[in-house]
């Protein structure tokens, strides 16, 4: 989980951390908005989505989920 949060804004990072570990040990599916940086350093916002699979016994597996930069759209609704 710590090399996906390194990304993150340091204040979103508690939340996405919890999401996270919610899907993963409750299977609870998650859908966030927090503030990144580039690999270069500049600002961005992304929505981050999740959900566990899990296996026969019920148990998380996996989790998948994708991350969508929506950095343009904030920047248009900020208008």
């Amino acid at each position: 989980i710590a090399d996906c949060l390194s990304f993150i804004d340091k204040a979103d990072r508690p939340i996405m951390d919890g999401m996270v570990r919610a899907c993963i040990n409750a299977q609870v599916p998650y859908e966030v908005e927090v503030r990144a940086y580039s690999s270069r350093g500049t600002p961005m916002r992304l929505r981050v989505i999740g959900e566990a699979i899990v296996d026969e016994d019920g148990r998380t597996a996996a989790v998948v989920g994708a991350i969508r930069d929506i950095t343009n759209e904030k920047r248009l609704e900020a208008k």
